[in-house]
């Protein structure tokens, strides 16, 4: 597994599961926590394979969308992977009030794609 945490997945897809292994080959993954996700990753760390902190599942908390938890979490993981230069997002969308955030963290803007966006940092 690579060192490097360019490229950040934020993925509020419950059934993801397994599908993660494919985005931990390019850099962390951030998981949405339910059963299906919550297997595969114990499954990952038990691997010990992985860098610390490459896999991690966040509870979705009381956000009411996944718009509104991302919001509540894009700080922690700048704190966490600081050197990010890509955020790669499944499951949610980058509608005006995450366009606006991710606007403080760079002069990229996100870019939708099916099921998600992406956003490079500039």
């Amino acid at each position: 597994m690579p060192a490097s945490a360019e490229n950040v997945y934020i993925v509020f897809v419950p059934d993801f599961g397994e599908q993660a292994g494919e985005f931990l080959a390019e850099g962390p993954v951030w998981l949405c926590d339910s059963a299906i996700n919550r297997h595969a990753a114990e499954r990952f760390w038990s691997s010990k394979t992985l860098p610390p902190g490459y896999l991690t599942v966040f509870d979705m908390g009381d956000a009411g969308s996944n718009e509104k938890r991302l919001l509540e979490i894009l700080d922690t993981i700048d704190e966490h992977h600081p050197s990010w230069k890509r955020l790669d997002v499944s499951g949610a969308t980058a509608g005006s009030a995450v366009a606006s955030r991710l606007a403080e963290y760079g002069r990229g803007l996100p870019k939708e794609r099916e099921k998600g966006f992406t956003f490079d940092r500039s």
